[in-house]
């Protein structure tokens, strides 16, 4: 199979996201607990400010304020999160136009205007997921190798997963 595209940064993002949520498990504890403490904080930061009207809060003030402060460091690292993928995106010079070789021996993405080529055989990939718009190859914990459906007909599809449920461990 061959497939021809441009990554976006947009489909960058995603396979950055994807592979954050479905990688080692410091990492996933890590990503839940900012989440349980933004969603948490969020309305206790809230009564935290307004505690001042309500007296019984005061001996609460401390933790509220703590779950408050863990609140807005996790909307920040979000920001954060965006900025640097966004940086590496454009660091890497990943816009290029990739011609994407799928076969018995493995992954070969050729860069269209000769800047180079890559190969990668099955048995280095660890696992494969997809999202609603990119699959998702996993050649190390740290790596990710995107497939944007949109340069794929439904066919391609389904066949790109039977290859890929053939010669990888599924998410």
């Amino acid at each position: 199979m061959e497939i021809q595209f441009a990554l976006t940064p947009e489909d960058f993002f995603e396979a950055n996201v994807f592979a954050m949520r479905n990688t080692t498990l410091p990492l996933k504890l890590g990503y839940w607990f900012f989440r349980f403490a933004f969603f948490l904080g969020l309305p206790i930061g809230v009564l935290c400010f307004c505690s001042s009207a309500i007296p019984a809060l005061h001996r609460y003030t401390g933790s509220l304020v703590t779950v408050g402060a863990l609140a807005v460091v996790y909307w920040f690292v979000g920001f954060r999160f965006k900025g640097r993928v966004k940086k590496a995106f454009s660091a890497q010079k990943l816009d290029a136009e990739l011609t994407v070789t799928l076969n018995e021996p493995g992954y070969r993405a050729i860069r269209v205007d000769g800047g180079g080529e890559g190969r990668i055989n099955w048995e280095l990939f660890d696992k494969w997921g997809e999202t609603k718009d990119i699959f998702v190859l996993f050649p190390n914990l740290r790596t990710v190798v995107t497939i944007p459906k949109r340069a794929l007909t439904p066919d391609q599809q389904t066949e790109l997963r039977a290859m890929l449920a053939a010669h990888i461990p599924s998410k």
